[in-house]
């Protein structure tokens, strides 16, 4: 777990969960909110609109912290659910894909969108098959991986604040899109090095 996510994820829990707690709002709630204003997010991305694009991605960054607390919640309602786990994690993959391709297709360059959605589509596709082996992972101990993981944590584009935040905002969308590319491309590789050598 990067700095970033710990701190948030502390906040957040001192802060909103128990507001939660006490509307008695079901966890899935968190994550279907989430992923409906995801696909909101999305399609005014896709319009192209700077000004609402900064808009609706900035109210986006409150969900992903909701998203943060949506385990606790189902754990203190004893409602937690393996499906859910499934939801939330595959719904992030999807997301990411969804966010850099309706961005890379509102430039109108068909460069830009050939660049982006290859090794955006096919980590994203990695990150879904991998989910099982999350899953079962869950209850593992997160260790920190150093400055590396440091990072990761300002790319991941369903993270608070990341540089593709911040790339909506000052409406550097080609080179936000090109620099992702980058950075799923060199992540692919990754995986794909990592498949082998296991």
């Amino acid at each position: 777990m990067h700095s970033k996510e710990k701190w948030f994820r502390e906040k957040s829990e001192k802060t909103i969960l128990p507001v939660l707690k006490k509307w008695k709002l079901p966890a899935e709630a968190l994550t279907i909110s989430r992923i409906i204003f995801a696909i909101i997010t999305a399609i005014v991305l896709l319009n192209g609109n700077w000004v609402y694009s900064a808009i609706f991605i900035t109210i986006y960054q409150f969900f992903i912290i909701l998203d943060y607390l949506d385990g606790k919640l189902a754990r203190y309602q004893k409602r937690f659910s393996i499906k859910w786990v499934y939801v939330d994690r595959i719904s992030h993959h999807v997301i990411t894909f969804l966010f850099i391709f309706c961005l890379a297709i509102s430039t109108k360059n068909t460069t830009i969108v050939l660049i982006s959605s290859i090794p955006v589509l096919l980590f994203s596709l990695i990150g879904i098959f991998e989910t099982p082996n999350f899953i079962r992972n869950i209850k593992t101990k997160e260790k920190s991986r150093g400055f590396i993981e440091e990072i990761w944590g300002f790319f991941i584009l369903e993270s608070p604040f990341s540089l593709f935040y911040f790339g909506v905002i000052l409406n550097l969308k080609e080179a936000i899109i090109i620099l992702y590319s980058i950075f799923y491309a060199i992540g692919l590789i990754y995986k794909v090095l990592h498949r082998i050598k296991n």
